[in-house]
């Protein structure tokens, strides 16, 4: 054979093995896209067949973070933390697999761990979007000067963004830096003029600056903006503006057959941790005009109203809070909801219901303890937000968290500010 063959053959040969080593790869590739599409349409089971076969033939990260995302969105956040655990162990800088763990680890309200995972991507793959998402975990773990430095981040990437300059802002509130805070909050105005959250903040930010008059050209702005939603938020800065600190009475009214036990252990439990010496009332008695006959519940702006027809030297002084307590379902007639735990206005003035509370009546065994510490909570947050003067906040393991929606996350809640 010839030099010529020889060569000629060698080469072959040395193709061919190449090829023939490309084969497994383009197979699995071709099952990943396959499972990438079943995962876009939301065919899981079909997508997870395609993975696991893309696996099979070649263990790569593409793959395990497929698969990872194919059961986070089935639900079983076990299996798909361990797949995109996987993925990175076999390369430790696919983005892909970063992201969606961070994400799934923050959505589950996992922020530990959600700040682990993305300070990670961010060392080798920083991007605006990294960089908020830490940030925010940072904010819902407590770390809040953490979160100022990663906003700063986040800003130098995007600074024109509105919605970083406005959370780090709230950063800044939760360390009390309040010029700093405003500074950040008027940035976001500048940028998003219409934005109804820079402008509450705005507002709110002022008046704990007492700068009353900018607080009130703030609310001539959210007016104009969501004239809707800013009216009861404009009579609670009303209200707030009279009261003087140090003088503010707290009242606990008991509603029809409300129990005198549990409002003693309630007036116990305040004093003793939070230093506050309720004033409790004799059972108030609803009139039916507060209940309605159809649905069967107590209408909460209408127990409100009643409270204020029966104590109106309380009513008339901007120093007296009032929060009505009842063991009756209760639902707001302005909201479309089946029934509400509890209801504010006017800066003063709450009612708090147990009854969607109680494990009796979701057909558990009976658990008093239970029962008052969720409705402790409850009236907690509105102390908080009433007699304290607290903002709400995003942080679901605070007893100011804003989203309560359901008796799981009052059980997450803690009792601490």
């Amino acid at each position: 054979m010839s030099k010529r063959k020889i060569v000629g053959w060698t080469v072959f040969a040395g193709v061919a093995s190449l090829l023939f080593l490309q084969v497994p790869r383009i197979i699995a590739r071709g099952y990943i896209e396959y499972g990438s599409f079943n995962l876009s349409v939301r065919r899981y089971q079909e997508a997870e067949k395609s993975f696991l076969r893309a696996r099979s033939i070649k263990d790569e990260s593409c793959a395990s973070c497929g698969l990872g995302m194919t059961y986070a969105a089935l639900g079983r956040y076990d299996d798909a933390e361990k797949s995109f655990k996987h993925a990175v162990l076999l390369d430790e800088k696919d983005v892909c697999a970063y992201k969606a763990l961070g994400r799934m680890y923050y959505d589950r309200r996992r922020y530990p761990e959600a700040i682990i995972v993305f300070k990670r991507l961010a060392e080798f793959s920083p991007s605006f979007n990294t960089y908020m998402y830490l940030a925010n975990s940072h904010v819902y773990a407590r770390e809040y000067q953490a979160s100022v430095d990663v906003y700063k981040k986040a800003i130098t990437l995007a600074p024109k963004d509105a919605v970083a300059h406005l959370q780090l802002g709230i950063a800044y509130d939760y360390l009390d830096r309040r010029e700093e805070a405003l500074a950040e909050y008027k940035e976001a105005a500048r940028l998003e003029p219409d934005n109804v959250r820079v402008h509450q903040a705005l507002a709110l930010a002022y008046v704990d600056l007492h700068n009353q008059p900018a607080a009130h050209a703030e609310y001539e702005i959210l007016r104009k903006l969501d004239p809707a939603g800013v009216t009861e938020s404009f009579e609670d800065f009303e209200f707030a503006a009279l009261r003087e600190t140090g003088k503010e009475k707290l009242y606990l009214i008991p509603l029809n057959n409300f129990s005198t036990k549990s409002l003693r252990r309630l007036v116990a439990y305040y004093k003793e941790n939070y230093r506050i010496d309720v004033i409790t009332t004799a059972p108030l008695r609803l009139r039916l005009a507060a209940v309605d006959k159809r649905r069967q519940q107590l209408v909460a702006e209408d127990v409100i109203d009643y409270m204020k027809l029966n104590y109106p030297s309380q009513t008339l002084d901007p120093n007296a809070i009032m929060i009505g307590v009842t063991d009756e379902d209760m639902y707001i007639r302005k909201r479309n909801w089946q029934y509400a735990f509890s209801y504010r206005s006017q800066g003063r003035f709450a009612v708090v219901s147990s009854a969607r509370m109680n494990p009796l009546n979701f057909g558990e065994p009976a658990d008093n303890d239970l029962l008052e510490n969720r409705m402790r909570k409850m009236i907690l947050k509105n102390i908080g937000v009433l007699y304290f003067q607290y903002p709400t906040n995003h942080d679901p393991r605070s007893v100011l968290y804003e989203n309560v929606e359901s008796v799981n996350d009052l059980d997450k809640m803690s009792e601490d500010f």
